[in-house]
C-alpha cells in the first residue's frame, strides 16, 4: 500500500514500503514525479495514482539506478509521461552494454534479463550547466549533487523543497542497511557540505524522511562514512590480499553473500570504499608475488617479505 504524504504547499510523496517518491501538483490532477520507485511496487503505485485521479505529466530524475527508475517506461507508457534524464543517464540506460557503466560487475546477459525496464527513452535531455527546468509553466531548480551515483542531481520545486534522492540517508537506514553503496566517496563528502547550510523550507530523502533542518543528517551521514572507511582501513593490517580484505569486510559487517548477485553488489560497495581510501592516502594498493595487495602506508616499512601474509577469508 501506498499513502499520500503532504510536505509543502503542492509538493507532496508517495511514501512506500522502502521509500519516498516526491511529487509537484501541477493542478487539480496533473502531477509531475521525482523518480518513480521500484518496479516491484508498480501496482501500488498504479492504485495509489488512480485512487486519487493523478496522472503524472513528466518524471523529472535523480540517478539511473534501478529503485529511481523502476517504472518510468511504464509511466511514459501509460500515462504520456515525459522523462528528463540528465545526459550521463541518457548515454548508460541505452542498452545492457552501456549499463555497464553502473553494473559494471554483472554480465550484460544478467542486465539485460533482470533489468529490462532500465533502458530508457528519454524525452528531454538534462544537459550539464543547465541549472533549471521548467514543466507546464512550473520551475524546478537542478541541484548538482555527484556522489552516490555519477552525475547524480536533486531538484527544488517551487515551494522551496529540496528531493536530495540518494545523496543522504536516514538514522534508520543506517541502522537497518549493513554498508550504503556510493559511487564516488570524495564527490559525495563534497555534495554533503554543498547542502548542509541550504535555507530550504523542507528536505525529502529517498531512503527515508522529511526533514526541516538538513545539516544534523549531512554531519551525521559524513560521521557514518567515515567510520565505515576507518574501519575499512583498520582492517588492513599489514599487507592483506583484495580477497582477504574483501572478506575481512564482508564479515566485520555481517554481509550476507549467498549468491552471485549479492557479491556483486557487494563488490562494487567494497571497491568504491577502498578507492576512497587509496585517494585519500588511507591505503595503497601493490601487487606483491602474485597478487593484488592492500596496506597502510604506515605498515609498509614493515613489509620485508615479497608476499603477502594473508589470513583465512572468513567463513
Amino acid at each position: 500500500m501506498i499513502t499520500i504524504e503532504p510536505v509543502r504547499g503542492n509538493t507532496f510523496c508517495f511514501v512506500t514500503r522502502f521509500m519516498r517518491i516526491p511529487f509537484y501538483r501541477l493542478n487539480a490532477s496533473e502531477i509531475v514525479l521525482m523518480d518513480s520507485g521500484l518496479a516491484a511496487e508498480r501496482d501500488a503505485l498504479e492504485q495509489a495514482l488512480e485512487e486519487n485521479g493523478l496522472r503524472p505529466r513528466a518524471v523529472l530524475t535523480t540517478h539511473a539506478h534501478y529503485d529511481h527508475i523502476g517504472n518510468h517506461n511504464w509511466l511514459q507508457a501509460r500515462y504520456g509521461a515525459r522523462l528528463y534524464v540528465t545526459l550521463f543517464d541518457a548515454g548508460i540506460t541505452q542498452n545492457p552494454l552501456t549499463l555497464q557503466a553502473c553494473f559494471y560487475t554483472d554480465r550484460t546477459d544478467v542486465l539485460a534479463s533482470v533489468y529490462p525496464y532500465m533502458l530508457l527513452r528519454p524525452d528531454h535531455i538534462l544537459e550539464p550547466g543547465v541549472s533549471h527546468v521548467q514543466v507546464a509553466g512550473a520551475e524546478f531548480e537542478i541541484l548538482r549533487l555527484p556522489g552516490h551515483a555519477h552525475e547524480h542531481i536533486g531538484f527544488v520545486t517551487p515551494d522551496n523543497v529540496a528531493y536530495l534522492g540518494d545523496l543522504l540517508l536516514s538514522e534508520d537506514e543506517f541502522r537497518t542497511m549493513r554498508l550504503p553503496f556510493h559511487q564516488g566517496w570524495q564527490a559525495l563528502l563534497r555534495s554533503m557540505d554543498r547542502v548542509r547550510d541550504a535555507s530550504w523550507d523542507a528536505c525529502i530523502l529517498a531512503h527515508n524522511g522529511v526533514y526541516d533542518r538538513i545539516r544534523p543528517v549531512a554531519d551525521h551521514n559524513r560521521e557514518q562514512l567515515l567510520s565505515y572507511a576507518g574501519t575499512v582501513a583498520a582492517l588492513a593490517e599489514g599487507s592483506v590480499s583484495q580477497e582477504t580484505l574483501f572478506a575481512r569486510t564482508a564479515a566485520h559487517f555481517s554481509i550476507d553473500l549467498h549468491n552471485m548477485s549479492r557479491i556483486h553488489i557487494f563488490d562494487r560497495i567494497f571497491h568504491s570504499i577502498t578507492t576512497y581510501l587509496e585517494e585519500t592516502g588511507q591505503l595503497e594498493c601493490v601487487y606483491e608475488g602474485d597478487r593484488l595487495c592492500y596496506r597502510r602506508p604506515k605498515d609498509a616499512a614493515l613489509s620485508k617479505s615479497p608476499s603477502c601474509k594473508g589470513v583465512h577469508p572468513a567463513p
